[in-house]
């Protein structure tokens, strides 16, 4: 059938059906570009999420490098520039301290220190917060010496008045109790003067700073209180437990007609406030008892915390030190010699140190210095000084060199540094934070460390003539402190309960005859640890009644617990120490300090089996941690460690990469 023969309707059909499109191949089509859209907008999604990670993992590895950085930084600073101990200083001194720290009123807050005026050296005006008199010549203050021929800035005004000074050293524990007492009583005496028309000045001078003034004002104990009358120099001294404004103006010759009544109703109200304050006694005794309880269990965390070794045999040399600059001319005679007495404590003094200090403790430099010039160094403050200074300069230069480091002869780590003449710093555990309070402590290590010392070298010689006995060693202590300590009321108490035997069974346990019998000479060390346990059971009754006095002039008793928490060691840190009674165990007592004051050897690993004995089996700085508290690693032995960190996490952070690429392809 021809084209021509097919009904024109149905070509139509077939043009139509020819021209329509085919609907299989459509739906293919979108159906592919569909699918196409989708793994480009997945692929866009899995980059950008990629790329967030890859910030974030940048951003937390840039945080925790820097942050590696900068504590490397400051362990190098340590260790280069502090000498590795963070702060503390070596066995000599080192470091600085505040000059701010040798006055104390001039620490004060001016409200709370008014009316008191310190004398301040000008070099120190800048480093203190209250106002004192500016003295242009520090040497002769105005208040204290009369005007010279060549002093063209005297204060006539000064030395017109009345004045009450006080002379203190700001090691002094007694002066520092003094010091809310002195400054109220200078309000009442300034008040009580401008009542009756008297212009009266109140001033303080601190010994430290102003050696020579007190030295020529023959001041020899801390604190001394004088009085001098206007127009005059000399000055006469007032008891500290008299210090009163009226007993002040009978000394004057001002007296008042009501001066004796003002008087008896003082001692009237003072009555009536006691009774007033009785009911109340009850209460006011357990918070102080609570407070007090409160100070001892954070002194005693404080001292776990910061006490080593290390700090221990500082805190001695540092203290050794002051003394030798500040103490031992404190009663020179008139020429500023010492006399026959002060030299032959003084040079057998020398002589016990030669032979009981540690033999590589780098004090021994000190101290053999001293004793080759001991006949130059009793004629003259000076000549002593500049030996010390001799000594401490040329450790310095072999340490600065470092040619010869044999010979340096160091304990614990500690080595001598080149010290200024007023610079000394103590261990927290030992100046609770004020620079110069750490005196008395430090004094008291070297103590404990000469009696262990006495023990080492009696064990150790081979005739019994050579040991030291324990009754001279001690009244060489003994006589030490009555000649060079300048706190009076701490010099009083030390020797009136030792020529009384009154503390530590001292004529019991000590003798005269020289013996290597261990159990003989161990009484040594253990007298004097339970001296000086005493001397802190005695304080803390001063500061419990200080702190009962403040509020209601009441005195109370504290329990025996309270000064059981007191005495060291403590259970917690020599359980093997007490016995189940209360009473001490000495055997352990004595292991316990050797290991606290002696270098460590084998005996000391010993001593430490034995009372220690888990811990010691299983770790060596766990036991130190227990006797000398946690202490953190030196610098040079985390600088490895820290190294090594940031390796490994420059490491892991490209292999994290690496998985991250592999895991989106």
């Amino acid at each position: 059938m021809t084209s021509d023969s097919v009904p024109i309707s149905r070509r139509r059909n077939q043009t139509r059906q020819q021209q329509k499109p085919d609907s299989n191949n459509s739906n293919f089509s979108d159906k592919t570009g569909s699918q196409q859209n989708l793994m480009r907008q997945h692929q866009l999604r899995r980059i950008k999420h990629r790329q967030q990670e890859e910030r974030k993992l940048k951003c937390t590895l840039f945080t925790f490098i820097t942050f590696i950085m900068g504590a490397t930084a400051y362990l190098l600073f340590n260790l280069v520039i502090m000498g590795g101990s963070g702060g503390i200083v070596d066995a000599f001194g080192g470091g600085s301290s505040s000059s701010a720290s040798q006055y104390l009123y001039a620490s004060m807050e001016p409200k709370d220190a008014y009316p008191v005026k310190e004398l301040l050296h000008p070099n120190y005006m800048n480093n203190v917060t209250s106002t004192a008199p500016l003295e242009v010549d520090v040497v002769h203050p105005s208040f204290l010496y009369p005007p010279s021929s060549n002093s063209n800035n005297h204060n006539h005004d000064a030395a017109s008045r009345h004045r009450v000074v006080e002379f203190y050293a700001p090691w002094c524990p007694h002066c520092q109790h003094l010091k809310k007492k002195y400054v109220k009583f200078a309000r009442n005496l300034v008040k009580a003067g401008w009542e009756r028309g008297e212009d009266i000045d109140v001033y303080a001078v601190s010994c430290t700073p102003h050696k020579a003034v007190c030295h020529d004002l023959d001041i020899y104990s801390f604190p001394t209180i004088r009085l001098y009358k206007g127009g005059t120099y000399n000055g006469t001294d007032l008891k500290q437990g008299k210090l009163h404004p009226l007993l002040v103006f009978q000394t004057l010759g001002i007296q008042n007609n009501k001066d004796d009544i003002l008087m008896e109703e003082e001692e009237e109200q003072e009555k009536g406030e006691h009774n007033h304050f009785s009911k109340k006694i009850s209460h006011l005794r357990q918070q102080a008892i609570s407070n007090n309880n409160n100070y001892s269990k954070k002194k005693k965390n404080q001292n776990k915390a910061t006490t080593s070794k290390k700090n221990v045999y500082n805190d001695a040399a540092v203290s050794f030190e002051f003394a030798m600059k500040h103490g031992i001319f404190t009663r020179a005679t008139n020429d500023g010699s010492l006399d026959y007495n002060q030299t032959r404590i003084f040079h057998k003094w020398l002589d016990l140190l030669e032979k009981s200090l540690p033999p590589a403790w780098a004090l021994h430099d000190t101290v053999d210095a001293l004793l080759t010039h001991k006949y130059d160094i009793v004629q003259s403050e000076y000549n002593l000084t500049s030996v010390l200074r001799s000594v401490s300069s040329s450790s310095s230069q072999h340490h600065h060199n470092k040619k010869d480091n044999t010979e340096n002869r160091t304990v614990e780590g500690n080595a001598k540094e080149d010290v200024d003449d007023d610079n000394y710093q103590w261990s927290t555990a030992c100046s609770h934070g004020n620079d110069v309070s750490g005196y008395t402590c430090g004094l008291w290590q070297l103590f404990h460390i000469i009696s262990i010392g006495v023990v080492e070298w009696g064990v150790w010689v081979t005739d019994d003539y050579q040991s030291i006995s324990t009754m001279d060693a001690a009244d060489l202590i003994r006589n030490y402190i009555d000649s060079f300590f300048a706190c009076e009321e701490c010099r009083t108490n030390f020797v009136k309960d030792y020529d009384n035997c009154s503390v530590a069974r001292r004529c019991e346990r000590l003798s005269f005859n020289h013996t290597k019998s261990r159990s003989d000479l161990i009484q040594l060390p253990l007298w004097l640890w339970e001296t000086h346990n005493s001397i802190n059971v005695r304080l803390m009754k001063e500061r419990f009644q200080r702190q009962v006095e403040e509020n209601t002039n009441q005195k109370a008793t504290l329990t025996l617990q309270d000064e059981i928490d007191v005495q060291w060691p403590s259970r917690q840190d020599c359980p093997s120490c007490w016995n189940w009674d209360g009473t001490w165990n000495e055997e352990p007592v004595y292991q316990y300090l050797r290991i606290y004051y002696w270098p460590d050897d084998a005996i000391s690993r010993e001593y430490k089996n034995k009372l220690f004995p888990k811990i010691s089996s299983s770790s060596k700085i766990n036991t130190n941690s227990i006797l000398f508290g946690n202490s953190l690693p030196s610098s040079s032995a985390l600088l490895l460690p820290l190294g090594a960190l940031c390796v490994f996490v420059v490491l892991w952070y490209f292999k994290s990469i690496q998985k991250k690429k592999h895991r989106l392809t």
